[in-house]
């Protein structure tokens, strides 16, 4: 867990997240829940706009796959010039 409103780049201890706001979290545990994240395909002003290839390519695209978490297969189909 990052520290919320923290300086510098360390984690938040878990006593620091029990005395929180007065030790209103005196129960809080660390849990580690997957997330996931929605990407939408949204409109642009049209000289703005995007074509598909720009993202859906194998060289130079906007998204890498692979960094995302997709399967060789899956990355193949959705690198496929459209």
């Amino acid at each position: 867990m990052a520290r919320a409103g923290g300086k510098g780049k360390r984690d938040t201890t878990l006593e620091e997240m029990r005395a929180y706001d007065n030790g209103r979290y005196k129960s809080a545990i660390i849990r580690s829940t997957p997330q996931y994240f929605n990407m939408y395909h949204s409109i642009a002003p049209a000289k703005e706009a995007l074509q598909c290839n720009d993202c859906h390519t194998a060289t130079e695209g906007r998204l890498d796959f692979a960094q995302l978490g997709y399967s060789e297969a899956m990355i193949e189909e959705l690198s496929e010039e459209r």
